[in-house]
Parts: C-alpha cells; structure tokens; sequence
C-alpha cells in the first residue's frame, strides 16, 4: 500500500492506495464543513458508494468545494452565515458585526428555542451553537405565503406564487450537520398544539412585514413558555408624537413593508399581545449590505 500525506481546502489529510482500492481519510477532528467536503471527495458514506483513486482526490476534494460554492451561488440569500473555513454566504444582511450589542444570553443550553420566520436561519443555528436543547425553525413554504397585498398577489404568476423558500436554510443544515428541525407555519397559525411550548421564542425583523402584527405577537405570546426574543426596525423621528404611539402605515408596498411603528409604538404591541415583562435589551443600528442608510432596531426581551 501507498500513501502521501496531502492538505486541501484548508483540509489536511492521508491518501491510500493498493491495488484493492483508494480511500482519502481525514482527522475525527474536522469541522462540519470539513468533514462534508471530505465526504464528498472520497464519495464515501450516505449516497455515495465507490472510493475515488488516490492520485484524483485532491482534484476531486477541489471540486467538491468548486460545487458547493456554485450551489451558494445559486441561492438568494438575506442572512450572511459563517459556514467555516472563510465560506460566508453573500447574505443582504450580515449580522455577525452587530450580533454582540443584541445582548443576547451567552448560553441556551438545556432551553428548548423557537426561531419565528427562520428564512435562511442565522439566529436559529446561532441559538443551536449557543447550545440550546432543541432549536425549531419556523417559516412559510413558498413565496405565495408572504403577507401580500392583494394587488401584488393578483399581479403574481402561479410559478411566482409557487416558488419553494428554504433552499439556503437546507443547504447551511447540510454543510453545519446542524440538528435545527424547520417547521411549515405561518405566524398567524402558529399555536401551543402545533409545536408545542418553548423556553425561548425568537422573533426577528418580520412584524414591519405583516399586515396583523398584534395577532402575529399573540400567537408568539400563546407559545412562549419562558420569554421571547422580540426584534424590529423602528423610526425614531415618530417618537416626536410621544405621548401617542405612532405607526406609519405603508400598505404592504416596497419591500412588503405593511407598518413603520416608532419605538413607543412597538413596545405597545408587545405589551398589548400579552406580555407583562418587557425589557430594552438594546438599541442599535445596521444596514443592508451596500446601502449606506441606517435602519433603526429595538431588542426586547418580553416575559409573560
């Protein structure tokens, strides 16, 4: 038998050869992506059943990169999520710079979390690595389920309507070996019977986008065991209002955004769907990526 020690995507490893056969083998200590590009190298494991000769493993480990790459490509993303060794999905929003001053709890072990309009799920794998007992991702199954306006809907082709949303989230389950369950729900038919009870409910930059944000937070409410994580864009210029709780309303229009809620606004909401703790977890501000304005958040911590 013969073998060289050979290192690959940042990977490093030994292949094998012998006139029985070839096989690429890499340390127990690999990293999830790591180890699914060492998978798909040596096509070996679940889907896969012949090893690649020893002398093409290292062409093939590149193209197994090369394909993934090309399926992140493929995909529109709105989270940018680590995935390890320098892969980051091209997400519209990168919260990794601003994730410290959300204050958010450093541990979730043992707690059982919900994570409400998941999209490509960021916070849901951010709670799973933060060591929570179970993670559920909650999001519709296709475009059509958005929180249209009725113009907007008529004007929609069935193939439109149809589209499947999840394949970012499928594919960053895939590369993390991420145990995080998503669920086909949407807010406003979420409740107790559905999936159950939760120790933490997430829900993050999704009421500016409903029409009934009051019913979305009291199903939120109806779920919510220990506390909610509650997230949103606020417009501090509406504050000027105070003592009157002001929301703009914009009709579903734009980036399907339905209300433009101050700060006082938004905390009333939350206090109005049932909960009777709520704290200012933080005050921050972000952007798109490649836009330069601001966009105004408030994190609240809401117990019932």
């Amino acid at each position: 038998m013969s073998f060289r020690r050979i290192r690959l995507a940042g990977l490093e490893g030994m292949a094998f050869a012998s006139r029985d056969g070839a096989a690429l083998e890499f340390a127990a200590s690999l990293g999830p992506l790591r180890r699914l590009l060492a998978r798909m190298a040596t096509k070996t494991g679940p889907g896969f059943t012949e090893a690649q000769p020893a002398a093409a493993a290292e062409a093939t480990a590149g193209d197994a990169l090369a394909a993934l790459k090309q399926r992140i490509g493929a995909i529109n993303w709105y989270h940018t999520i680590d995935l390890g060794n320098g892969l980051r999905t091209p997400g519209a929003f990168d919260h990794a710079p601003v994730l410290a001053r959300y204050n958010l709890p450093a541990s979730f072990a043992g707690q059982r979390v919900l994570d409400c309009a998941t999209f490509d799920g960021y916070w849901a794998f951010e709670f799973e690595r933060r060591g929570a007992r179970e993670v559920v991702a909650l999001d519709i199954e296709k475009v059509g389920d958005i929180d249209l306006p009725p113009r907007r809907r008529a004007a929609m082709s069935e193939a439109e309507k149809n589209h499947k949303v999840g394949a970012g989230f499928a594919l960053c389950k895939e590369v993390l070996d991420s145990k995080v369950e998503r669920k086909v729900c949407n807010l406003y038919d979420l409740s107790p019977g559905y999936a159950g009870m939760f120790d933490v409910v997430h829900l993050g930059d999704v009421l500016l986008h409903l029409a009934d944000p009051i019913l979305a937070l009291q199903n939120l409410r109806s779920v919510t065991q220990g506390y909610a994580l509650i997230s949103d864009c606020f417009w501090p210029e509406l504050d000027r209002y105070l003592p009157a709780t002001v929301a703009e309303y914009y009709g579903g229009e734009g980036e399907n955004a339905w209300w433009r809620p101050s700060e006082a606004a938004l905390f009333r909401m939350v206090h109005d769907a049932g909960f009777r703790k709520i704290e200012v977890l933080s005050r921050l501000t972000y952007s798109e990526r490649g836009y330069l304005s601001k966009m105004y958040h408030l994190v609240l911590k809401a117990t019932p």
